[in-house]
């Protein structure tokens, strides 16, 4: 996506023009998380806009001061809200208007692993302990499926069963107890 930017802005003669990624903050982030997305903002270079205020007036204050038109998102067919949806797909009747552009919508949760893994991409820190999914810490643990007998956990990247990747989430903003749940657009 860099070199596309990159090369459509020498195409048009403009200025080099930063990658625009948006983060949504919330009050009970992983701090782990929050210090990933200020790394990759340093190291890619890119333009860091941030919400506060939720995922949908987040998206419209978004829309309405750069004009975005599309988002490419990390959507998978097995993520909430992913299933059904096309690699080009209108938002939401809850969300202002916008196209959602998803490249890694058939991928599996074994894909993305083989991807940063065999690439040597960073991600998170809190895969290598043992979370598959990440939301609030309020909502968010470890994967169950991960513990190991001395309670610590395995990798995220080595989880056996892909269908398992949310099982430490829980949707009521409590602490997961091993059940599905969690949410949001773009999935985690």
């Amino acid at each position: 996506m860099r070199a596309a930017l990159a090369a459509h802005s020498e195409a048009a003669g403009g200025p080099r023009e930063r990658l625009r990624v948006i983060f949504f903050e919330q009050r009970d982030e992983f701090p782990e998380v929050d210090a990933f997305v200020r790394d990759a903002v340093e190291r890619y270079d890119l333009e860091l806009c941030t919400y506060s205020d939720g995922f949908a007036a987040g998206l419209e204050s978004c829309i309405a001061e750069h004009g975005s038109a599309a988002f490419v998102l990390g959507t998978r067919e097995g993520d909430p809200n992913g299933s059904g949806q096309g690699a080009f797909e209108p938002s939401s009747t809850w969300m202002p208007p916008f196209m959602r552009v998803n490249p890694v919508l058939r991928w599996s949760y074994a894909h993305v692993w083989q991807l940063l893994r065999g690439f040597a991409l960073p991600f998170c820190s809190l895969y290598e302990e043992g979370y598959t999914s990440l939301g609030k810490q309020s909502d968010t643990e470890p994967n169950p499926a991960l513990r190991l007998p001395d309670g610590s956990y395995r990798p995220a990247w080595l989880l056996d069963d892909g269908a398992l990747e949310r099982a430490g989430r829980s949707a009521k903003g409590g602490k997961a107890g091993g059940g599905g749940g969690g949410g949001g657009e773009s999935g985690g």
